[in-house]
């Protein structure tokens, strides 16, 4: 070829001959994959893309009722603790209101307020 031949060809022109081979890529550890980040593109791992998917969506699940769970357990045991409290308080307004209920505290009581009441001697009748 001389110099005005070879100023017609473009660089998209290859010139003619023996096509050569393309070169076989040096063979790649695994653990070269996965430091350069390769494997992540791998038909193989791709694959499992919507599985690694659905087990991230169901460990947050997990994770949002355990802590669900355990704010209903902190509120159960406050609960419980409010009504061991109120039934406390109920026991003690119980013994107070039957001690008040005596005969001989109302009795005591009247003659403290100075009432111009008197016990009545006969028994009560029955009304039928």
């Amino acid at each position: 070829m001389t110099m005005i031949e070879r100023q017609d060809i473009t660089k998209d022109e290859k010139p003619a001959g023996r096509p050569t081979p393309p070169k076989a890529a040096a063979p790649r550890s695994r653990m070269s994959g996965v430091i350069t980040g390769d494997i992540i593109y791998s038909r193989k791992v791709r694959r499992w893309y919507p599985l690694a998917l659905w087990c991230c969506v169901l460990m947050f699940v997990y994770i949002a009722q355990h802590f669900n769970y355990q704010r209903l357990q902190r509120l159960e045991i406050q609960k419980r603790m409010e009504l061991n409290e109120e039934r406390s308080r109920s026991v003690v307004f119980s013994s107070m209101r039957m001690n008040a209920s005596r005969h001989s505290r109302i009795v005591d009581e009247v003659k403290r307020r100075g009432l111009p009441l008197e016990e009545s001697q006969a028994p009560p009748k029955i009304v039928k």
